[in-house]
């Protein structure tokens, strides 16, 4: 007798139902017909697995259609217990380590789960069942998915299994996920799409769980990150391993895993943008050395006090010293002012985008209000601010005070413009980018990022004419043929989209934005496999 419907996936559905032979409740598991080949493996996974923390299977039928009765758990899934019953950490242990040997005896049966997630983890009075082998796969057994599909939850999947290679450190990968998201009441990676996830899982490293949560234990943290390493290898070898460090983390004995530190966050940035770190760390050494010379000439002065001779040339040497370094430091600006003036003038501006990587040349440059030759630097302090993106309101100032000292400046009105557009403030955006086509008129920049507002604003005609003024002056702007693209996408004249999407990838083979806007358009047109192949170019 169905007594209601518990679930519905892909594969099938689940109900509650009551057995009027033996007088209990069970549940009961239909699988839809296209499934049936899952359905013959998901059984005999099943019934290979008996464990107090595994769900048990009870029967099995194929009339009217698949199905197969298992035990009801009369509880809720593991991210509703700990959020509900507001779970210490020893209670936290105590579930995990039942979710570990589950899965000892599922990896000692030869099967890998594959589906490990909360909502597959049901906690009833304290103890764990695991749910869901319907994606389960013997080790070195057949494959049922075709090459390219991705088989489980993407945010709980290990960089390898999103590849189809899955193994049993996939699984400890789930489980850290898993622990990952009771800890910090968050999923590892967020994203509008799987897609996004997806890039995600392999390009970025998850935020440490005690920068969501400073009450979450270090150990604990060290037991997530070491499950939820990228390398297979560098996680636990096995469910066992795994076990045995929760076992001695619950009993106050030593673990393995090592506690994050800030070393291993400063080591992690620098590894991952080695390029702006040597920029940055030239500035601060440059700065440092400035700085120490005038302590060493301080010092001296100090020692050598022996008469007023001696004193004020030791003084007159170091006004030369300072006279030197300011003119060492112009010219360390009005380099760094032509290595602006070259991203301005590249799409390949990425390098000081990055938040994490414009930090210390952040620190230098906010510090530089103090300097009495600030006013020397104004622009480039603007630059620098503005892509920390924290001080905007000195960057404005800074690039007012510029233009206000020179109001032919093209390159301040640009950056100006810049940053009006990225606040949103489309008004002042457009009256930068109009004085500076007064001051050049062949400024092609000008005109694609002043066709960017109109676009914002939907008025797509003066965007098109504005993109074409570009590409009439710069025949190889790839990128105004991509934001061309973009706005007969809007549009919907597709072909004309199509066209300058082509013809940016032939002028720049290496622009990702257009594999992944070409790509996307190839989706609107139902051509699937055209898009697979731009979307991977991208990645």
């Amino acid at each position: 007798q169905i007594l209601k419907e518990l679930g519905r996936g892909g594969m099938g559905a689940v109900y509650k139902v009551f057995d009027q032979h033996l007088k209990r409740t069970v549940a009961m598991k239909v699988i839809f017909e296209q499934y049936s080949e899952r359905f013959s493996m998901e059984l005999e996974t099943m019934a290979r697995l008996q464990h107090p923390n595994i769900i048990q299977l009870f029967e099995y039928g194929l009339s009217p259609q698949p199905f197969f009765i298992m035990e009801y758990i009369e509880g809720i899934t593991l991210g509703e217990y700990c959020e509900k019953q507001k779970v210490c950490e020893a209670q936290l242990i105590d579930l995990f380590i039942q979710i570990c040997e589950a899965m000892c005896e599922a990896h000692g049966q030869k099967i890998l789960h594959r589906d490990l997630k909360p909502s597959n983890i049901m906690v009833c009075g304290g103890q764990i069942k695991v749910m869901d082998f319907g994606l389960a796969k013997e080790i070195g057994g057949e494959k049922l998915s075709r090459t390219g599909d991705i088989v489980g939850t993407p945010v709980y999947m290990a960089p390898e299994q999103l590849e189809g290679k899955a193994s049993q450190q996939s699984d400890i990968y789930s489980i850290g996920a898993t622990l990952y998201e009771v800890l910090t009441n968050r999923q590892l990676y967020q994203g509008a799409s799987d897609l996004n996830i997806i890039i995600q899982i392999h390009e970025k490293n998850p935020i440490v769980p005690r920068d969501l949560n400073p009450d979450i234990s270090p150990y604990l943290e060290a037991i997530c990150l070491k499950c939820l390493m990228k390398k297979p290898e560098k996680r636990y070898r096995s469910a066992q391993a795994l076990l045995r460090e929760f076992k001695n983390l619950k009993n106050n004995r030593p673990i393995i895993a090592k506690k994050y530190t800030q070393l291993d966050r400063i080591k992690n940035l620098i590894v991952s943008h080695r390029k702006v770190f040597a920029v940055a760390t030239t500035i601060l050494a440059l700065l440092v050395f400035f700085n120490l010379r005038l302590m060493i000439k301080e010092k001296q002065l100090r020692a050598k006090d022996t008469s007023l001779r001696k004193t004020l040339e030791t003084l007159q040497n170091t006004v030369q010293e300072v006279d030197v370094s300011n003119k060492r430091l112009r010219k360390l600006n009005e380099a760094m002012m032509a290595f602006t003036r070259n991203i301005q003038q590249s799409r390949y501006n990425d390098l000081l985008l990055e938040k994490d990587l414009i930090k210390p040349l952040e620190l230098v440059f906010a510090q530089s209000v103090y300097f009495q030759t600030a006013k020397e630097y104004e622009f480039l302090r603007g630059f620098i601010l503005w892509q920390g993106g924290k001080n905007l309101e000195q960057a404005l100032e800074d690039f007012s005070q510029v233009i206000k000292k020179d109001p032919q400046n093209y390159l301040a009105l640009m950056n100006r413009g810049n940053l009006y557009k990225e606040l949103k403030l489309y008004k002042k955006a457009l009256a930068d980018y109009n004085k500076a086509l007064q001051v050049n008129p062949y400024g092609y920049r000008a005109y694609n990022n002043r066709a960017i507002v109109y676009r914002a604003w939907g008025q797509y005609q003066k965007a098109i004419d504005d993109f074409s003024r570009a590409i009439s002056l710069n025949q190889r702007f790839a990128m105004a043929y991509n934001n061309r693209g973009l706005t007969f996408r809007d549009l919907q004249k597709y072909d004309l989209a199509l066209a300058d999407y082509n013809k940016a990838i032939s002028l720049d083979p290496q622009y990702d934005h257009v594999y992944t806007n070409r790509g996307y358009l190839y989706c609107l047109q139902k051509n699937y496999n055209a898009a697979l192949q731009d979307y991977k170019k991208a990645l």
